[in-house]
């Protein structure tokens, strides 16, 4: 028996050196980016917060069909008569101080356009936002609202048909329907601090 040895050629050599070359100049450029990235972080430089709501709809989040008559536009909180009327609060349970944004999901509009109207009061009892229902869509009732850590702010979300001076016979027995969304931003997202 005769035993073969194969011979290395200059080709394989000078693949080898380029791996070995190519797996010390990475192994080289990772620790660097480790050190580097280790040194170069400043303390609290990542900070992550959270924080929690609660969200108490006193009127429930749904508006399934409520019973609509001709008005004009509410003048305060207490001017409820022939209109639909959803109280809120919402509360941070958190640490964080933050800001609401609220919207209106329309499921079903079955009014005739522009004939739904809504009015946004705030906690005070002032007049945030009016406007028009859509036919479907979500509707932005209040934004930027701030809303300090521990602290409960409360709203109420009014819609009506809107009295035209006409006979408005035609908009009796049609359906709305809908949900209140509370979205919150914690204020160092938006402040900076």
């Amino acid at each position: 028996m005769h035993k073969s040895k194969k011979k290395i050629t200059k080709y394989e050599i000078f693949y080898l050196i380029i791996l070995l070359i190519s797996l010390i100049i990475m192994i080289a450029g990772a620790a660097m980016a480790y050190f580097s990235a280790s040194v170069s972080q400043e303390e609290n430089g990542t900070k992550i917060y959270s924080g929690t709501l609660v969200i108490n709809y006193i009127d429930g989040i749904e508006v399934n069909n409520p019973k609509l008559f001709p008005r004009v536009a509410p003048t305060n909180v207490d001017d409820i008569e022939n209109a639909y009327v959803n109280r809120f609060g919402v509360e941070s349970s958190g640490t964080l101080d933050q800001y609401l944004t609220i919207f209106f999901d329309v499921n079903t509009n079955e009014f005739s356009e522009g004939s739904l109207k809504y009015s946004m009061f705030n906690n005070d009892g002032k007049l945030i936002r009016t406007g028009d229902i859509p036919k479907s869509g979500r509707v932005e009732v209040t934004s930027s609202t701030y809303l300090a850590a521990g602290d409960t702010t409360y709203f109420t979300f009014m819609v009506w048909l809107e009295e035209t001076g006409t006979n408005q016979d035609s908009e009796q027995g049609k359906n709305f329907m809908g949900r209140m969304v509370v979205e919150a931003i914690q204020s160092e997202a938006i402040d900076g601090r």
